[in-house]
Parts: C-alpha cells; sequence; structure tokens
C-alpha cells in the first residue's frame, strides 16, 4: 500500500506532458505535519496539487467507506476533515475547499417538497410542475401566487389527483418560514495586522487571497500557529500580505 505514490510516479515518469502530474501522485499521501509518505514531507514543502489532491481523495474516500471502516455522510467527512486541519491536510486548502462548498451549495438551493395546501404566495418553483398525462403546468422558476395556488387546488379536486410541487427553499424568512429576530449588531471593527504580530486564535475579517487569484484563507476563518507559519513564509520574498483582522471595540 505504501509504495503505491513511488509507483504510480515511476509509471509516468516516460511521458513528459505528465512529468509534474507524477509528483503529485508521488505526495497525494503525504500529511501536512510529515507523518505521511513516501517521503515524510512537511508543510508548504508538500506540492500544492498533491496537498489539494490528499484531501479529494480522502474526502471520496470516507464516503466510499475505503479510507475508515464505514462509509460516511458528506457531512461526517467533512467534520472529519476540519478535524484534520492543520495536522493531515494543509489548513489553506481545507479553508479553499470549505469556501467552494458553500459557494456551490449557493447554486443549488435546498429544495421542499409541499403540497397544494403547504404553498403560500411568493414561493418558487425549483423544478416544472407536471400534469400526469407530462406536460408542464408551471414552468421551474415561478413565483406562486394567491390565484396561482388556487388554481391549482381546484386543479386537484378537478382530476382527483394529489399534486406536489418543489419549491426553492433560499426565499426570504417571511416566506418560507417566521421571520427571526435581528441579532444585535457585532460590537467588533477591522484593522490590518503584519504577519509578525499575528497570534494563534486572531479571526479574519475578510477573505486572504494569494497574488495570483486563489483562495488562502476564508473570512472569518480563526488563525493558529500552523497557519501563521505558512503566511510569513509565503510573504518572504514577496509583497507583504493584507491581512485584516476582527478587533474589539472599545
Amino acid at each position: 500500500m505504501m509504495t503505491h505514490p513511488a509507483k504510480g510516479q515511476q509509471l509516468l515518469m516516460a511521458v513528459e506532458q505528465l512529468a509534474e502530474a507524477a509528483i503529485l501522485i508521488r505526495h497525494h499521501h503525504e500529511l501536512f505535519n510529515g507523518k505521511g509518505y513516501p517521503d515524510q514531507l512537511v508543510g508548504l514543502v508538500i506540492p500544492l496539487g498533491a496537498r489539494i489532491l490528499a484531501l479529494a481523495n480522502d474526502y471520496d474516500a470516507l464516503q466510499c467507506g475505503t479510507l475508515t471502516l464505514r462509509e460516511h455522510t458528506p457531512i461526517e467527512a467533512q467534520q472529519l476533515i476540519q478535524k484534520e486541519r492543520g495536522l493531515r491536510y494543509d489548513p489553506t486548502v481545507v479553508d479553499a475547499f470549505f469556501a467552494m462548498l458553500i459557494e456551490e451549495a449557493k447554486k443549488h438551493p435546498q429544495e421542499l417538497n409541499l403540497r397544494v395546501g403547504q404553498l403560500k404566495p411568493g414561493m418558487v418553483l425549483s423544478r416544472d410542475l407536471l400534469h400526469r398525462d407530462g406536460y408542464t403546468l408551471l414552468p421551474k422558476g415561478r413565483v406562486l401566487n394567491t390565484e396561482t395556488i388556487n388554481r391549482i387546488a381546484s386543479l386537484e379536486v378537478s382530476e382527483g389527483q394529489t399534486l406536489m410541487l418543489t419549491i426553492r427553499n433560499d426565499a426570504t424568512p417571511s416566506v418560507l418560514r417566521d421571520r427571526q429576530p435581528e441579532p444585535p449588531p457585532s460590537l467588533w471593527k477591522e484593522k490590518l495586522v503584519p504577519t509578525e504580530r499575528l497570534r494563534p486564535g486572531m479571526v479574519l475579517s475578510r477573505s486572504l487571497y494569494h497574488k495570483e487569484g486563489y483562495l488562502l484563507l476564508a473570512s472569518f476563518g480563526k488563525l493558529d500557529e500552523a497557519i501563521i507559519r505558512q503566511l510569513i513564509e509565503l510573504e518572504r520574498g514577496g509583497e507583504p500580505l493584507k491581512i485584516f483582522i476582527r478587533a474589539a471595540e472599545h
């Protein structure tokens, strides 16, 4: 098992176009804390692509049950990855991974399957409502109003069929749920902090991006010693990083 990364690299050595990919394959079982294999590389010494591949590979393996003794749900797999942040996985890669999951979730709103009696004006269909004969009654994206809901209810009665509508669950609170009280304003401000003054436990007030454009740390992420070391290393020989930290109001 522990020889397969090196053997994978050897298999690709003869293909010049895959030389860089071969290096990533060799190191995709290295751990961020240096306890992986085959070369026990530590931290940023591990090629970035290998650090990304390690997390993606484990996220899939956790759900398939090949990394542990049982299959995990996506949420359980995410919790295990978060637990190993800074140990098994590169913290910046973990943060970028969770930021990506959040962005993907925004693109695919959660859906609710509701009966006609549960519908309210302002709800939005996330899928076409089809008649049992196959034609479209209402298209995806239609915003329901009182008249439309009444027509659907009448159709149920006249044709003796129960309709189930798929509704987007990303609408305003007043549409799909009772409005919650507004939380009190956050009593904090932000300040620009140089890397040498960063301390574990500090919280970012803005997302931090690499000069090449990719996400290093997501906003409201908490700094730890491993992350601070990486930030200092990234800044060496390059431009100073602009790191904004939450600071309490006085």
